[in-house]
């Protein structure tokens, strides 16, 4: 016998899919966004065809309109405009490949109640993730506003879906945006929290790139987004300890001092994100530390453990306890993995994180259940609330209302002195709730414990006194 239905149901039974009335943000990763030359329109980043990632990082064509000018490091942005999300694969040398965020969209806007509810928010990667996440705050804002006046939900909420950097923009978003008290939930996939070793490499030499490495050194070191990939853990192995980067080390291997600071000063002020779901990078060897001589950066394929009260790991001979660097490929699993809460690991690549099946299948499950997850579980109401007093005459009948029970319930009563149960029944429904009609048979201390609809007992201590005694 099949237990599928074999019959259409009838239009105002049949089950609706599972969606989610809130609005949502997916916030790419750096050089996840296309970018233009705001006046002739030309692609600076984002093009479709290989070819011209062979040109660019093989004779260094076209990116000399990528490197930050003198006016905008200054604070003069507009001449390149942030357009869509990456719709086709990138890739920069040494953190490696980037997939588009075309599966990812698709997948959202079929958990949505329109497609209009998804916004994918491009920005321009190159600048201070300060700015870019005032940007975020302001689009996000009024996302949600066309999308609550579009669909009339009025209570919907946002959901920020972010790769990459995107999370550090959403970590970064200012105070008084407001955005916390509509935010419903953040999920990031591969965030660099504690920032990546390869952000070190790519400004020191541009080892392992076929583009000279003046070249792609003088192109990056412009660049505040790059610097703000910077680790901020302990990844320098100074042989006896391990400590972090600072932005004279930035300096000294061909970086920005002024920008290193910049990005360090704003992942300190980063702020918790709002019930953050996080998925992380498993499994993929890792280049985790570094190692600085005369300048010369070299990133080592291992990290190190810290003791419970923090401190690094030593070896029986003193020497620090390393082991291999496992992540994503670009960022270690220890900077990926959120302050508080488990996260959900993926033996996968970074650029694939936000491509894989499995991965949007993680995203696609908080999208549709994340309300349901912070709320009661099917069949479980507000809790159970009872009313009883702290005193009671004995042999004298007095009422106990209990609220918020669903399914069966039951209540005891316990005599303290003997430690044995005198009294166990069902509760009769009354309304809405339950009552029960409660004599203690003589004077002492007496626990009332109510159960039901899958939440443990809730107790009270009730103490009988005969008035003689009072």
């Amino acid at each position: 016998m099949s237990n599928t239905a074999d019959r259409p149901w009838p239009d105002n039974l049949r089950p609706g899919l599972k969606v989610t009335r809130d609005a949502i943000v997916v916030v790419p990763g750096i050089m996840g966004s296309e970018l233009f030359d705001a006046e002739t329109g030309k692609t600076l980043w984002g093009l479709r065809k290989s070819a011209w990632y062979v040109r660019a990082w093989g004779r260094g064509d076209g990116l000399e309109a990528l490197a930050l000018t003198d006016d905008e490091l200054s604070g003069k942005i507009g001449r390149v405009r942030a357009g869509d999300l990456l719709r086709f694969p990138a890739i920069v040398p040494i953190l490696s490949g980037i997939e588009p965020y075309t599966k990812l969209s698709k997948a959202l806007s079929q958990v949505v109640s329109h497609p209009d509810a998804v916004l994918g928010f491009g920005y321009d990667w190159r600048l201070p993730v300060a700015f870019n996440a005032r940007l975020l705050a302001k689009a996000a804002a009024d996302h949600l506003e066309k999308w609550r006046l579009r669909s009339g939900f009025e209570d919907a909420q946002l959901l920020l879906v972010a790769h990459s950097m995107g999370g550090l923009l959403c970590q970064a978003i200012p105070e008084d945006s407001g955005l916390e008290d509509v935010t419903r939930a953040v999920v990031t996939l591969g965030t660099p929290f504690g920032g990546a070793a390869k952000a070190a490499l790519l400004l020191n030499s541009g080892l392992g790139a076929p583009l000279p490495a003046g070249r792609l050194r003088r192109l990056v070191a412009t660049m505040p987004g790059i610097h703000a990939l910077l680790p901020s853990y302990r990844c320098v192995d100074d042989g006896a300890d391990a400590r972090r980067l600072t932005p004279a080390d930035v300096g000294a291997i061909g970086g920005s001092p002024q920008l290193a600071a910049d990005a360090f000063a704003t992942r300190d002020a980063a702020r918790p994100l709002v019930n953050h779901r996080a998925l992380i990078g498993v499994r993929q060897p890792t280049l985790s530390a570094l190692t600085i001589d005369s300048g010369v950066v070299t990133a080592q394929p291992y990290t190190f453990v810290p003791e419970p009260d923090g401190e690094l790991a030593r070896r029986a001979n003193g020497l620090l306890h390393k082991v291999h660097g496992e992540g994503d490929g670009t960022v270690p699993r220890d900077s990926a993995r959120p302050d508080s809460g488990a996260p959900m690991p993926l033996a996968q690549q970074h650029g694939q994180l936000a491509r894989s099946p499995e991965a949007i299948d993680f995203v696609r499950d908080i999208v549709t259940n994340i309300e349901a997850d912070l709320g009661p579980k099917l069949g479980v109401g507000d809790g159970i609330g009872l009313s009883a007093p702290d005193f009671a005459v004995p042999g004298t009948p007095w009422i106990v209302d209990v609220t918020g029970v669903i399914g069966r319930a039951k209540y005891s009563i316990t005599d303290l002195d003997a430690r044995k149960v005198i009294v166990r029944q069902r509760l009769r429904r009354v309304g809405d709730g339950y009552a029960v009609s409660v004599v203690l048979p003589s004077p002492g201390l007496y626990r009332l414990s109510v159960a039901g609809g899958g939440f443990s007992p809730v107790t009270r201590l009730v103490l009988a006194i005969g008035p003689q005694d009072s």
